[in-house]
């Protein structure tokens, strides 16, 4: 931790938030949910490294970063591999404190589950914190999140990836 007296946290969502992933988006049959097996198949380290940055959203994160009384976290339905830490270190001013994500691509957790359950606990652990600030660009997810974390400030980032 950065130091003793951290009491906000910020958690970043990482596609359609800081990331512009769309060229490997694609939604299934259904209109409304990402096609996992095409994200898969564009998800090679070459493909990733194509993502674009969100400077908006990148200069609140970077802020964060800078920040000594800020916990930041990115949290991802994505698997967090290593062409997507050399994305962010190469598109933001450093690493975040934390990286919730998938952990393979067998962990079926759903992307609400994943982000809100994380950050309850990790607010637990950390009862000093006094604000939670989440970005993220899935209405679902928001409202999972809102139900783990009720007192969180919830900024809705509006993409196309959004699903």
């Amino acid at each position: 931790m950065k130091n003793d007296k951290i009491n906000t946290l910020m958690a970043f969502d990482f596609d359609g938030v800081l990331c512009d992933s769309l060229h490997r988006y694609k939604l299934d049959e259904t209109g409304q949910n990402i096609d996992l097996a095409h994200w898969r198949r564009n998800s090679t380290p070459a493909m990733i490294a194509k993502d674009s940055p969100i400077p908006e959203q990148i200069a609140i994160y970077n802020k964060a970063l800078a920040d000594e009384n800020t916990v930041v976290i990115i949290t991802t339905a994505r698997v967090f591999c290593p062409a997507s830490l050399a994305w962010l270190e190469k598109h933001t001013d450093g690493q975040p404190d934390y990286i919730n994500s998938r952990q393979g691509e067998t962990d079926t957790r759903r992307g609400h589950e994943l982000k809100g359950a994380f950050v309850a606990a990790f607010r637990q652990t950390f009862k000093a914190l006094k604000t939670v600030l989440y970005y993220e660009d899935n209405l679902s997810y928001i409202k999972g999140f809102k139900l783990a974390n009720p007192d969180a400030l919830i900024f809705y980032v509006k993409s196309e990836q959004g699903h």
